[in-house]
């Protein structure tokens, strides 16, 4: 009689073992089927966008000061590629058109830079003088425009965007347009001064 009370006692002790093991297995797949409702919440890239748009929108006047400095607008074109290609390693979009006006004698020397990736076709009027430039991508086209008064109106025109304002001959003027985009999420950014 005690042998079959033992015998009994080894066949409950067994089946308290599977009983932990089939515990054990259940707790860790709840868990695992639970896990992915407390992973972290994928945010919008908007904000980050927003942050790179208001960076470069402070460091561009800076780059084209370098630029001139160094005796040439064409520094702000090595600007423009540098932050492409950097935005574009982190999976960002960068486009960008910019139209500089530097004094020349009793008229302006314009210079527009094409990064939208794509050839674009430019139009710059200045008082009432038009040229109209068709840029390759990632280029630059310059042209004289022998006189202007002090103050004289410019206006430039390129794929469904116009800007037209009023520049100081004297001084260095520059509109710039810039898209940065990832996925869905597209800021746009425009820059005068």
């Amino acid at each position: 009689m005690k042998q079959a009370r033992r015998k009994e006692r080894r066949k409950a002790g067994r089946r308290k073992g599977q009983f932990f093991i089939l515990g054990a297995v259940l707790v860790c797949s709840l868990f695992f089927v639970g896990l992915p409702l407390y992973g972290p919440q994928i945010q919008s890239y908007r904000e980050d966008l927003s942050l790179v748009s208001n960076n470069l929108e402070s460091e561009f006047p800076r780059a084209l000061n370098l630029a001139l400095k160094s005796g040439s607008v064409e520094g702000l074109a090595d600007f423009s590629g540098f932050s492409q290609s950097s935005l574009a390693g982190h999976n960002t979009r960068m486009r960008a058109l910019w139209v500089v006006s530097e004094p020349q004698g009793s008229g302006v020397w314009v210079t527009v830079g094409n990064f939208m990736n794509q050839s674009e076709s430019v139009s710059v009027t200045v008082e009432g003088n038009r040229h109209d430039f068709n840029v390759p991508n990632n280029s630059t086209l310059s042209w004289a425009y022998p006189s202007a008064p002090d103050d004289f109106q410019i206006s430039v025109q390129f794929q469904g965007h116009e800007k037209a304002t009023t520049w100081v001959r004297d001084k260095v003027g520059v509109y710039a347009f810039m898209e940065f985009s990832r996925g869905a999420d597209t800021v746009v950014q425009e820059i005068e001064a």
